[in-house]
């Protein structure tokens, strides 16, 4: 009897403490022959964005066939599109710093062994079973401009932090607002939120979010489902 939350849960234990590809590998070819396709491709993209180098070319090419033989042309044509987005890297170089010392400093990831009761865990670990989402660290920094720094540079792409000057009255008023607005442009995920607003319930402080849109790992997928059919190199 396949708990898929226990075993996700144990995917991310792998990619972020295992020392070697191989567990992370191996249950993602378990999935393929027990999960729907949208459910596969998510792990694939968690797979392949998580590696330092992204997917190996023999494991990418590995996964394509398997993909091809339980779903048919779709799966391999689906998955050509996410490597051809950039979702899905082949032996390229990740920006940013590497992914699991990413998790290490911003405590992504609860260290504990992979069998252990997950619900006992902290509220911002459970939106994900097993991963606390950088948005929600990075939320949480905002607080403290220095730690905010050190966080936004670790990740990738361009950051800028916008400081506003007012008189120090109206600071120490604001101080005890607790209330911080989080504002998403071009999307979050339903995952994001809940962690955000378990966020507020171990604070005590108020999140006000703002995003353009809600998504899911799957409403991601499918929308790829419509993007024509892409050549790779493997």
């Amino acid at each position: 009897l396949w708990d898929v939350s226990k075993l996700e849960a144990a995917f991310w234990h792998d990619q972020i403490y295992a020392t070697h590809r191989t567990p992370a590998l191996d249950f993602l070819r378990d999935c393929i022959r027990n999960l729907p396709l949208n459910r596969v491709l998510s792990l694939l993209v968690l797979l392949a964005q998580t590696a330092p180098k992204g997917l190996l070319k023999e494991d990418a090419v590995l996964l394509r066939g398997e993909i091809r033989e339980a779903f048919g042309h779709q799966g391999a044509m689906l998955m050509n599109v996410l490597q051809a987005s950039g979702l899905v890297p082949v032996n390229q170089q990740a920006p940013g710093a590497p992914f699991k010392e990413i998790c290490t400093s911003l405590d992504l990831s609860p260290k504990t062994d992979k069998t252990a009761d997950h619900s006992l865990m902290g509220d911002e670990y459970s939106a994900f079973g097993f991963y606390a989402p950088v948005s929600m660290r990075l939320i949480q920094a905002s607080a403290n401009p220095d730690l905010f720094t050190v966080t936004n540079k670790m990740l990738p792409g361009p950051g800028k932090q916008l400081v506003k000057e007012v008189p120090r009255q109206q600071a120490e008023a604001d101080k005890g607002s607790g209330i911080t607005l989080a504002v998403f442009i071009g999307g979050c995920t339903w995952g994001e939120v809940s962690a955000i607003r378990a966020l507020g319930r171990q604070t005590g402080r108020q999140y006000l979010i703002v995003t353009t849109g809600l998504m899911s790992g799957n409403d991601l997928i499918q929308s790829f489902s419509t993007v024509p059919w892409t050549n790779t190199d493997i």
